[in-house]
């Protein structure tokens, strides 16, 4: 997409085209020396398919969302130490709430209102320079404002930085027409204009699998409905939802057996709730 096929030419020959390429594309830091920040998405494939080495000992995680959680617990699972900073508060943080809890209990080490200014290479090293942060006035995503604190800069040496800020959708394969587009979710997202349509992460960014299905039917809801009128509605693809009980089976909650990897400690632990089991 976007090079053996354009979505231009798709539009020509399709009534409806439908766009859900996800929220893949890695979002940059924005700070002096980012280049020798590893990417925290391809350290998690690499893991995925099979690679055990990790870039160091003491490593920086540098975000504040599920992409962050996974690579933190994932090097401490790999024998690390991971230090995950992030420029907003905890109670800020973007991150399943759950999956924060559980690198804190496996001893993984957070620097809160914290912001990475530059990266640069000492000795084998990796220098980060930092600025401390205070939260202001809420912004437009409702959290409140991270403003950075003058005087505040101080520097801390890691064997490597990991950037893990989160992913954004890939908007150069849409039609220039269509790149100004805000994709921000509304009741008429899901429509960008003639007969090109989106949903899931590329339109809310990344999400859950509940959302994207959830997206998927309002979608073709919008689509149905613009082959009768031509011109989707802001409210169209807002069908009521409907739920069956008789298919409802209740069933007590499975607990899961969970693997520690206690804070000081080279051996794993498998915690068992014993109550429950």
């Amino acid at each position: 997409m976007g090079k053996d096929v354009s979505l231009a030419r798709l539009m020509t020959r399709f009534d409806a085209v439908f766009l859900a390429s996800g929220a893949w594309k890695e979002r940059s830091l924005g700070m002096r020396g980012e280049k020798i920040a590893l990417s925290g998405l391809e350290f998690l494939n690499r893991v995925n398919s099979g690679a055990r080495e990790i870039p160091g000992s003491k490593v920086a995680v540098i975000g504040g969302g599920n992409v962050a959680m996974d690579v933190a617990r994932t090097l401490r699972r790999l024998g690390g130490e991971p230090v995950v900073i992030y420029r907003r508060s905890r109670d800020e943080m973007p991150a399943i709430r759950d999956e924060v809890v559980k690198a804190e209990e496996e001893g993984i080490g957070f620097e809160f209102l914290t912001l990475p200014t530059e990266a640069s290479e000492a000795k084998g090293k990796v220098m980060l320079k930092c600025v401390r942060m205070r939260l202001g006035a809420p912004d437009t995503s409702g959290r409140r404002k991270p403003i950075p604190i003058k005087g505040s800069d101080f520097s801390s040496t890691f064997d490597a930085v990991v950037k893990a800020v989160g992913e954004e959708p890939d908007k150069s394969i849409l039609p220039s027409a269509f790149r100004q587009k805000s994709l921000k979710k509304s009741p008429s997202a899901h429509w960008l204009g003639k007969n090109l349509f989106a949903g899931g992460d590329f339109i809310t960014g990344p999400s859950t699998v509940v959302q994207a299905v959830a997206s998927g039917r309002e979608a073709a809801s919008l689509i149905e409905r613009s082959f009768k009128s031509r011109q989707p509605s802001a409210d169209a693809g807002r069908a009521e939802p409907t739920f069956k009980s008789t298919t409802l089976e209740t069933a007590p909650r499975v607990r899961i057996p969970e693997f520690l990897y206690p804070s000081g400690s080279k051996a794993w632990m498998l915690k068992i709730d014993w109550a429950s089991a």
